[in-house]
C-alpha cells in the first residue's frame, strides 16, 4: 500500500528591516468583511467594508532563494473619504493628494507596477518577528525604476489565513456566547476585535489579520 504526504513549500523568510526601493507586485481584493466602527454617538457600529491589500517586492534577493523579499500593506478600506487610511496612503505614495480631476473621474488604486521608497519595520510577538511596511514615499528625481520580477502571487494564501483567522475567531465567539452575525460569507462578531497587545497597528500576523 502506498503512502503519500502533501508538499508543503518553505515558508517565506522575514523580509529584513530598513529602507528599499520596491515595486508594487500584487494588488489584492480581500472581498467584503464586516467590523465595528464608532459612530458619532461613541457607539459601535458594524459596518459591510470592502478592502484591499497591496504587497511590495523589495530590491533587496533573500541569498537562499534567489528571489526578492516582499512586504505587505495593511488592509485598507477601499473608500477615499478625507480621512481614510487608504487617501494617506495613496498621498505618501504618489506624493500628492487626490486632484480635483480625480474627484470627478475617481482614483486609480491599481498600481502594480509602481515604485516606491518603502520602510520596512520589525515587530516581534513571542517568538516571532513580523516584518510590516512603515512608510512608503515616492522615488527621488532621476532613479531608475525597477520591474516585478519571479514573483508568486499571495491573494490565494492571504484569503486562507483570513478565513482560517475567522473561523476561530468565531469559534471562540461561540464557546464565550457572543452573538455572531453571517453575511456575505464572511463570519463576524458583534464586539469590535482589539488589536492585541504589543502588536503594531499595521502588524500583520495571524492574529491581527481577522477579516472584521
Amino acid at each position: 500500500m502506498g503512502l503519500k504526504v502533501e508538499y508543503s513549500s518553505p515558508a517565506s523568510k522575514t523580509a529584513p528591516a530598513g529602507q528599499y526601493q520596491a515595486v508594487c507586485a500584487e494588488l489584492v481584493d480581500l472581498g467584503w468583511s464586516q467590523k465595528t466602527y464608532k459612530n458619532d454617538a461613541g457607539q459601535d457600529e458594524i459596518k459591510n467594508v470592502h478592502e484591499i491589500q497591496y504587497i511590495f517586492q523589495l530590491n533587496k534577493v533573500d541569498e537562499e532563494t534567489g528571489k526578492r523579499f516582499t512586504v505587505r500593506s495593511r488592509p485598507f478600506n477601499l473608500i477615499l473619504t478625507d480621512r481614510s487610511n487608504l487617501r494617506a496612503f495613496l498621498l505618501q505614495w504618489r506624493g500628492r493628494d487626490i486632484s480635483d480631476a480625480e474627484k470627478v473621474s475617481g482614483v486609480e488604486v491599481d498600481l502594480v507596477g509602481h515604485n516606491a521608497l518603502v520602510q520596512v519595520v520589525h515587530n516581534t510577538v513571542g517568538d516571532k518577528t513580523y516584518a510590516n511596511l512603515g512608510s512608503l514615499m515616492p522615488l527621488m528625481e532621476g532613479m531608475p525604476v525597477i520591474q516585478v520580477e519571479n514573483y508568486e502571487e499571495q491573494k490565494e494564501s492571504i484569503l486562507a489565513a483570513r478565513e482560517k483567522a475567522a473561523v476561530a475567531r468565531a469559534s471562540a465567539a461561540s464557546a464565550s456566547s457572543t452573538p455572531l452575525t453571517h453575511t456575505g460569507g464572511a463570519v463576524s462578531a458583534d464586539t469590535p476585535h482589539q488589536q492585541p497587545a504589543g502588536h503594531a497597528a499595521n502588524c500583520q500576523c495571524e492574529k491581527c489579520i481577522i477579516a472584521f
